[in-house]
């Protein structure tokens, strides 16, 4: 029996329970759960995420998401919009892959549908060169030339034709979003100079109040348009961001527009405190908490949203929307951003799910890929023993890893994934042999590009399954900013022979298949198999990949795995093979 307080409550139960149901044991087609009585209630009111609109070829992925989202019990989305809508008045700025108005019209119905708030937001003043980039909009730029990085970036705050064009914008959105709120942007203005050209000098005004009469413009235009709420980034209003930036300090504005437009305090660092919150909140406005993808920043960020009592927290990203299947951080930002948002700190992150590995269970529940070890009942070893060439962690002359890993050690000679055991090549409490490929930083001689091994399973074969790992990266941040970072893409190639001479292969990609030891979240398509510590205290991560066979009725002959030869070299520990 599943009771809630409102229709929306016994919603989220359901998703409580679709989750048990797809976690459960099975046993000769029977579902078993054990007796149990859950009280269940979300901690912060609004929980949502800000994502780029999808654009034609991503739209049945975008609806998966909006499914994956709800069963994590998100409430609320900010789909940044700006050139990826058909816009009818201005058609020179839609996108040409932008969702027809009946596409957009579906993809917001079912958004409602799954209980969605649906915030459409539209940049303006700053980031918007997805219109003054075309040459019959560029007479609205404040710079009459481009920045150096940033090109015709920012409109002319004193232009009124300025406001005509953003009004026709605004329009189109809001006949088709029927919102009940709107997202103005208005992050990072000051990153090139305003308040510069001649109209705006003729005011006499500082940037600041120019920011100040932009917004308060803005806003009467939607409330006007019967909007209940108006919300912005916040940046341009706290002066040790971009609203400190001189001559502009645009952080004066604060004082000057309406307390309830929603500020979306955005902070992407990893810290143990966010002042930010209580300072809007001081002002008198109603602040969400936007994170991104660190893992301090979520748990952390969601945390303060509810101790310092903001409406809740959003997570954002600034990419398209299938970076949600396959960026590492960003999958996994929006396990913790789901589970801190809706129960703070209980359980305490070091206790919780591996947020990888359940972000992959949910994506099999919404059919965006196949479960794991879905139909596969039956295992067989592939024997390693006489192609290893290296010790996965430091033995005698050296390792993969440049340390131990004791309970990896003493551990026997099978892990377990999930129900897909591995056989590891090690004697006694002796690390394990591996594999070890060559990279752009190794001699041939030290290690091969290609290594084939025979299988021995004259079996049907319905999937692989791979334990892998990689060398360190050579400059290894978590900051995907960090200048001179130089993540690999393809690490190495998969090849895969039949008993009937036909081969396939498959491109082993950096954090999606395999990653490097040392790498605390995973994969986007390899399971964490196992974590443990160094002696020094490092967390070692190893994956393990499922490669599904798009010709289950044939046996496999050999497993071939050819290096890429990136910065990092691609490591096979164990090889087991799968059938039903």
């Amino acid at each position: 029996m599943i009771v809630g307080a409102s229709p929306r409550g016994v919603f989220y139960g359901v998703q409580t329970l679709r989750q048990l149901l797809f976690f459960a044991c099975r046993q000769k087609g029977l579902v078993l759960l054990p007796p149990c009585e859950i009280w269940d209630y979300p901690d912060l009111k609004l929980r949502g995420w800000h994502f780029i609109a999808p654009l034609r070829h991503e739209l049945s992925f975008a609806e998966k998401f909006l499914e994956w989202l709800v069963l994590m019990k998100f409430n609320t989305l900010v789909i940044e919009v700006d050139n990826r809508f058909p816009y009818e008045r201005h058609p020179d700025i839609a996108h040409p892959q932008s969702l027809t108005k009946e596409q957009w019209q579906r993809f917001i119905a079912k958004a409602r549908q799954l209980g969605f708030e649906v915030i459409p937001q539209v940049q303006t003043f700053g980031h918007f060169g997805y219109v003054l980039s075309k040459p019959a909009y560029r007479h609205l730029s404040e710079l009459s030339e481009p920045h150096p990085r940033w090109g015709f970036y920012a409109y002319c705050p004193s232009n009124p034709e300025t406001y005509r064009l953003v009004f026709d914008l605004f329009d189109e959105v809001l006949e088709v979003f029927k919102p009940k709120w709107f997202h103005i942007g208005h992050d990072e203005i000051t990153f090139v100079p305003i308040g510069v050209c001649d109209r705006c000098k003729a005011t006499g005004k500082p940037a600041w109040q120019l920011l100040a009469e932009d917004i308060q413009r803005l806003y009467d235009y939607l409330k006007a348009k019967g909007i209940e709420r108006v919300a912005m980034w916040c940046d341009q209003l706290e002066h040790d961001r971009t609203g400190g930036y001189a001559p502009f300090f645009t952080h004066f504005a604060a004082d000057l527009i309406p307390k309830d437009i929603v500020q979306f305090c955005w902070h992407y660092d990893a810290r143990q405190t966010f002042p930010w919150l209580t300072r809007l909140k001081d002002k008198g406005f109603d602040v969400v908490a936007c994170g991104w993808y660190h893992t301090q920043n979520v748990w952390r960020f969601a945390a303060e949203s509810f101790d310092r009592r903001a409406l809740g927290y959003c997570g954002t990203t600034w990419y398209g929307v299938t970076g949600f299947s396959t960026q590492v951080d960003l999958m996994t930002a929006v396990v913790l951003g789901a589970q801190n948002s809706w129960s703070v700190d209980n359980p305490p992150v070091e206790k919780a799910l591996h947020p990888t590995n359940f972000a992959q269970d949910l994506w099999a529940l919404v059919g965006e890929r196949v479960r794991w070890r879905d139909g596969v009942d039956e295992f067989a070893f592939v024997d390693l023993s006489h192609f290893v060439n290296a010790s996965l962690t430091m033995w005698g002359n050296g390792g993969i890893v440049p340390d131990r890993f004791p309970d990896l050690e003493l551990a026997t000679s099978e892990i377990w994934c999930d129900g897909v055991p591995f056989k590891l090549v090690k004697a006694g409490n002796s690390p394990p042999q591996v594999i070890a490929l060559s990279s752009s930083e190794t001699s041939h001689e030290t290690a091969p590009d290609l290594v084939a091994i025979p299988t021995v399973s004259s079996h049907q074969t319905k999937a692989l399954y791979l334990l892998m790992t990689t060398t360190s990266r050579p400059i290894r941040t978590e900051d995907i900013y960090q200048r001179g970072r130089t993540d690999p893409r393809k690490v190495a190639t998969l090849i895969v022979r039949y008993a009937d001479g036909s081969e396939e292969r498959v491109e082993l990609i950096f954090r999606r298949h395999l990653t490097e030891w040392n790498d605390r979240l995973g994969c986007t398509h390899a399971r964490v198999a196992w974590q443990g510590k160094t002696r020094q205290g490092y967390l070692g991560t190893l994956c393990a990949f499922e490669w599904r066979s798009p010709k289950p009725d044939l046996p496999i002959v050999s497993v071939a795995l050819m290096s890429a030869s990136t910065s990092v070299q691609p490591v096979l520990i164990a090889a087991t093979v799968g059938s039903d």
